[in-house]
């Protein structure tokens, strides 16, 4: 199996990996259409998931029970409160299809999922947990988190449909794509943040219980054409016509890590959590105009156009027996939101205390971010018996990077402090700094028979292992910067800040000078490695069953990634996976997981989010 049939399955996700790599594709319907060729694949599955950890109270904020030493905000705590261990998170019913026609050299695919959660349609945020509950809908909410487009509850989402066409050209095949489609350039497996940072996802599909990564990246509406050129060249292109955010979890969902920008997300608490502001304040309309609550603005967003890629490709048969190469531009709009605020329309400086009730909080998308890159993909014979062997580096010139909320808040209301002139009323606060960013990964995957060593000791069929190392660099940035990372919005270097934004909860406590000991923003440098081991076992039990173990092992080692565009890397923190996946006659799967997370628990929010899943799945 080449390494771009293994990307292309990884695209999957891993159980998706798992299910497919070793084996024939499942039973699909085969019929004609007069002259039409057609293929239609259904997929009908079960699935749960359930929460194996206990809530941890330092996640929690005080205002909702919660303990110290430092105070989780209230505004990143409902999805913690919402689901108690051995508490199911999500239990869903799913049907996707896919519909494959040809006709001469032309063809379409079309590509289409519908599902019905129970628990996050009718229970989540029902239950009360030792924390209490923070229902998904409230007043000023309304239903929009459960909303059947957007929300945990249910809904139907077209994702591929496209088509295409193939002709000879002076000897030389032209490929030409119209319609939504996935145009995934570069090498990454595990590690994002690369050369196809261009893409858009739908996180919640990732959440799925068995998801497939094929499912999670949104198609995007795009014409997209390749040609293949004399001396083993080729040329392909993309440009985009409509831009799509990326679909976050709703608020008070299980995986959420904040309560104020998925589906539902309305508003920012100031000071305490929903009812107990609504007390204070003797209603929601008071607390909004008292300034309990910072209500949500119209999203900043990019135009529909401007959206584009360019790649010359270069097969090398001189180098290592033939190697892949390529070179890369795209210029893209961010789908990732990064929170901005709006000017008040005054800002008070009394008693600790900000006039937020004329402001605005909001999701804005850096647009127009350059790209370029290379990568390379070869295969290293005598390395366990063929290794496949490939990278990518890539440099943006500007990338948008999200600076830290105190910062934000923070220089507006240092600027009015010392007499300077404010952002103007309504009018958005500078959220996101534009920096030059490298980033690159190395991976390897090797299929290792039956003559191999180690899948000879485990008395394996198979042995699928996969490596994958990458980074972060920053050349101009410093912590000056305050580019955003994990809590970083509790503290600040500024004492007036400090003081009016009930910032300055540090880490480590205070140091001599101060300021907040230890890591505050984002490295110039970060990296990390993922590693995967999968061994199949044909004929399990004697009978037609097909068994494979899977073991993932996840490591950020050294430093802080900026963001929201990278691959988040969160110094010390570590990830196991592990679980099997059983195929029966190609049509019936079983997969189970679980998944731990540990190391630096005041920056790793899934530190008490420790989750087993369970998928049956039935495709014909």
């Amino acid at each position: 199996m080449t390494f771009k049939n293994i990307r292309t399955l990884l695209l999957g996700g891993v159980a998706g990996l798992v299910t497919l790599a070793f084996s024939p594709g499942a039973y699909a319907l085969d019929f004609n259409l007069g002259t039409v060729s057609a293929n239609l694949d259904t997929t009908v599955s079960l699935q749960a998931g359930i929460r194996t950890s206990a809530q941890d109270c330092t996640f929690i904020s005080k205002s909702s029970g919660g303990c110290g030493p430092y105070n989780m905000t209230a505004n990143g705590d409902d999805g913690d409160i919402n689901t108690k261990q051995w508490q199911p998170y999500t239990t869903q019913l799913q049907i996707s299809q896919e519909l494959q026609l040809d006709w001469q050299n032309y063809g379409g695919f079309f590509r289409w999922k519908g599902f019905y959660d129970y628990w996050g349609n009718q229970q989540l945020g029902t239950n009360s947990t030792r924390f209490g509950s923070r229902p998904l809908n409230d007043a000023i909410r309304g239903d929009g988190a459960r909303d059947g487009f957007n929300g945990a509850g249910f809904g139907a989402r077209l994702l591929d449909a496209f088509v295409y066409g193939k002709w000879d050209v002076g000897g030389n095949p032209l490929n030409i794509r119209l319609g939504n489609q996935v145009v995934n350039w570069g090498e990454s497996l595990f590690i994002q943040g690369g050369i196809n940072s261009y893409l858009g996802y739908d996180v919640t599909a990732l959440r799925t219980p068995g998801s497939e990564l094929k499912n999670a990246v949104t198609p995007m509406p795009a014409i997209y054409a390749s040609v293949g050129l004399p001396a083993n060249f080729n040329l392909e292109g993309w440009y985009e016509f409509l831009w799509n955010p990326v679909h976050l979890d709703a608020v008070g969902s299980f995986f959420d890590t904040n309560d104020f920008f998925g589906p539902g997300g309305a508003y920012q608490v100031l000071g305490g959590e929903y009812n107990g502001l609504v007390s204070k304040y003797g209603g929601v309309s008071q607390a909004i105009n008292g300034g309990g609550f910072m209500l949500r603005g119209d999203d900043d967003e990019p135009s529909n156009q401007g959206q584009f890629g360019a790649k010359i490709g270069y097969y090398a048969d001189w180098l290592n027996d033939g190697t892949d190469l390529g070179l890369y531009y795209t210029n893209f709009h961010s789908a990732f939101p990064i929170l901005a605020y709006t000017a008040p329309t005054s800002t008070l400086l009394k008693a600790g205390q900000v006039a937020f009730a004329s402001q605005r909080y909001l999701a804005q998308y850096a647009s127009n971010i350059h790209m370029i890159g290379a990568s390379f993909n070869t295969t290293l014979q005598d390395l366990l018996g063929g290794t496949a062997l490939s990278g990518e580096v890539a440099y943006s010139p500007n990338m948008a990077f999200q600076i830290a909320t105190s910062t934000i808040l923070g220089e507006d209301l240092g600027v009015a402090s010392t007499g300077g002139s404010l952002t103007s009323a309504g009018d958005i606060i500078p959220s996101y700094r534009r920096k030059g960013v490298v980033t690159g990964q190395l991976q390897t995957v090797s299929t290792l028979s039956t003559t191999s060593p180690v899948t000879d000791f485990i008395g394996a069929d198979l042995t699928l292992l996969l490596a994958n190392v990458g980074f972060q660099y920053l050349p101009n940035t410093s912590g000056t910067d305050h580019l955003s990372i994990n809590r970083a919005d509790q503290y600040s270097d500024n004492p007036l800040i400090d003081s009016v934004l009930g910032s300055g909860q540090c880490p480590g406590g205070i140091s001599a000078n101060g300021t907040c000991a230890g890591a505050k923003y984002a490295s110039s440098f970060s990296w990390g490695y993922r590693l995967m081991v999968s061994p199949q076992y044909n004929n399990a039990f004697g009978t037609s069953l097909t068994i494979s173990p899977l073991l993932v092992w996840s490591h950020d080692v050294t430093g802080y990634s900026a963001g929201p565009i990278g691959p988040a890397f969160i110094a010390g923190v570590k990830k196991i996976s592990t679980g099997f996946n059983a195929s029966y006659l190609n049509s019936w799967n079983l997969n189970v997981q679980w998944t731990t997370a540990f190391g630096n628990k005041f920056r790793n929010y899934a530190y008490d989010k420790d989750f087993a899943s369970a998928t049956l799945s039935y495709s014909f």
